[in-house]
């Protein structure tokens, strides 16, 4: 089945087919009209049962399939997909993850109004679940907006700096494709110089760019629907997962490539100088460290 869309979902998988399916059922039950690239890295037999998956929904939905090797860094992954994208417009979604369809397509009608924003967004909603695959009935879910992530200022940097005082990822955001390629591909650059897979860091960077590149909007409309895990074993803490990465023995020279990247996105989007763009850069990233680790 082929669809006629301005915009690409890709939805990263390894080893749960489980939500591959139920996911693909999701989309396939809104009559989703959107192409759908499988990004799966997955082990041998989970990947198997992944393409049978996807076999049986080829004929429902516009999906491809792209299979990488288990032990390829996420971020690569999906620089790799990436270049399968054709459309205007592009979004990320986990598989365990719903993205509403209303949601995306008031998104791409505001990035098509205004031109000076790279990346639209909604109101994301919550649903606490034991395990991934949940079957209560009275689950609720939960919407949590600690400040409207809107930021329309014009000069970059000053995006940036309050980007980060407000920080909220922008991973789930819709994207104009070109401005997502060139992130990843930054991202990849950045990664082939470290051992360190540094996932939050490079979470960090990937957000800063996204804003660097334009304004960010925040629809007042329920755009994604989050599972996130009640049991303990399956909670994780972000802050510790960044504290663990600050302690790697590369961390500082990490640190200093991600806001000389912001300094040289900035010197394309601002009258600024070499120096006092990656001054500015170190700056905004100094202000998320601050507020969010006291660093």
């Amino acid at each position: 089945m082929s669809s006629v869309s301005n915009l690409t979902i890709i939805i990263p998988t390894y080893n749960r087919p489980q939500l591959v399916r139920r996911s693909l059922h999701y989309y396939n039950k809104l009559n989703c009209l959107h192409k759908i690239i499988i990004a799966d890295s997955s082990f041998i037999p989970e990947s198997k049962e992944n393409r049978k998956i996807i076999e049986y929904f080829r004929d429902k939905l516009d999906i491809y399939y792209k299979a990488y090797n288990s032990d390829i860094n996420p971020y690569k992954k999906i620089y790799q997909t990436l270049g399968d994208v054709h459309s205007k417009y592009v979004v990320l979604c986990a598989e365990k993850d719903f993205i509403i369809p209303n949601g995306i397509k008031e998104a791409i009608l505001y990035l098509e109004d205004n031109p000076d924003y790279s990346i639209a967004h909604g109101v994301y909603g919550y649903l606490g679940v034991q395990n991934e695959l949940w079957n209560s009935k009275y689950q609720r879910i939960t919407t949590k907006r600690e400040s409207n992530c809107t930021i329309n200022d014009n000069n970059a940097l000053s995006r940036l700096k309050k980007h980060f005082q407000i920080y909220s990822p922008t991973f789930y955001s819709v994207y104009r494709t070109k401005v997502l390629l060139r992130i990843y591909m930054l991202l990849n650059e950045l990664l082939s110089s470290t051992k360190n897979p540094y996932g939050r860091m490079m979470e960090l960077c990937s957000s800063g760019l996204s804003i660097i590149n334009g304004k960010a909007k925040e629809l007042d409309t329920l755009y994604q629907i989050r599972l996130f895990y009640t049991e303990p074993i399956f909670s994780s803490s972000r802050k510790h997962k960044l504290n663990s990465e600050i302690n790697a023995n590369d961390y500082p020279m990490i640190y200093k490539k991600i806001y000389n990247v912001f300094a040289e996105e900035l010197i394309k989007f601002t009258d600024m100088d070499k120096e006092a763009a990656r001054k500015g850069a170190k700056e905004a990233l100094d202000i998320f460290m601050m507020l969010r680790l006291g660093k």
